[in-house]
């Protein structure tokens, strides 16, 4: 649901053949013709949910790939259909609409949420060092994202950008460290954050810098700039009281440093699944979450990125942008 930027990368998964058990089966967007440009080779497309669904009801599952605004809103039509609603991140930009969806949410019509790079290799490695004390008590943590977004990419579309249907470069690019920042390191206790516009003439920001106080005592900084020419790394540093390690490369992809009590990852032997050396910004990550989608739906399985966790991602997203506000 949805045939633009995101959803090349996930139909070239469905139709690459990798992940065993799941198909592209139909298209839709409301602009027909470019439903029409990314089904070809016999899939069908449809200018609706609704008529995609009545069309093809063999389908299991419907990949929200619309505007951020309008997820929450577009997923709740899918599970009202009784299918699983596959959600691009963030989930939805707003607490009410992730919490409609948590009271549809059921059994048989359940939501898993695309953050892909917490399949990446690197920060799985680190997951577990972290798991284990590798690293003693986590003191700081740092992370950077410099990707840049042209004003031709905010101008491909009215809605980039916009506080209603796009949020900003923490909302859009972010997110992904945030939601990682979240699951390795806990709650966040308190928060101060800056935000500014400093190249795009765009309704929200183009680079952010929060300071993060987590529960546990550790303290972060996460650093987001669309602002620059091209996409120049997305890295997380971790210092313990017995460690250090830094992931870096364009989506925390690469370790540059490894210093903690367990060996460093190595490349996956299958390199459909592997994310240390990518080929590109989005990396394997899709594969590893198709897969994990799959086997979770056959065995009753929690996602690996469930709705209720995406859903303090988005409360810390907005209360960043709310500390924003007031200062």
């Amino acid at each position: 649901m949805g045939a633009g930027r995101i959803a090349r990368v996930h139909s070239a998964v469905l139709r690459s053949g990798v992940v065993e058990g799941i198909r592209l089966a139909a298209v839709c967007d409301v602009e027909e013709e470019r439903a029409q440009k990314l089904a070809t080779a016999g899939i069908p497309a449809f200018d609706g949910l609704s008529t995609m669904v009545s069309n093809c009801p063999d389908i299991d599952a419907v990949a929200v790939l619309t505007e951020s605004g309008y997820h929450a809103e577009h997923a709740l039509q899918v599970l009202e259909l009784g299918r699983h609603a596959i959600v691009e991140k963030p989930v939805d930009l707003t607490n009410a609409g992730v919490d409609a969806l948590a009271a549809r949410e059921r059994a048989d019509a359940r939501v898993a949420v695309v953050h892909q790079n917490r399949f990446n290799t690197a920060v799985v490695a680190l997951a577990g060092a972290l798991a284990q004390g590798a690293l003693g008590n986590v003191v700081t943590v740092a992370a950077h994202v410099a990707w840049g977004r042209s004003e031709e990419y905010y101008r491909s579309g009215s809605w980039r950008g916009t506080r209603k249907l796009d949020g900003g470069a923490l909302a859009n690019q972010g997110v992904h460290h945030l939601d990682i920042l979240l699951r390795l390191f806990g709650p966040v206790a308190g928060l101060h954050a800056l935000a500014r516009r400093r190249r795009h003439a765009i309704e929200c920001e183009d680079t952010i810098s929060v300071l993060l106080d987590f529960a546990d005592g550790a303290q972060g900084v996460l650093q987001v700039t669309t602002a620059t020419d091209r996409d120049y790394e997305g890295s997380l540093t971790v210092t313990g009281t017995r460690g250090f390690v830094r992931l870096a490369g364009e989506c925390l992809n690469r370790v540059d440093r490894w210093e903690a009590a367990v060996p460093p990852p190595t490349p996956d032997p299958d390199p459909s699944y592997s994310a240390l050396g990518i080929p590109s910004l989005y990396g394997y990550g899709h594969v590893a979450f198709y897969r994990d989608f799959v086997n979770c739906v056959r065995t009753s399985a929690p996602f690996a990125c469930t709705l209720a966790e995406a859903r303090e991602t988005v409360r810390l997203l907005n209360s960043i942008y709310d500390s924003c506000r007031v200062a």
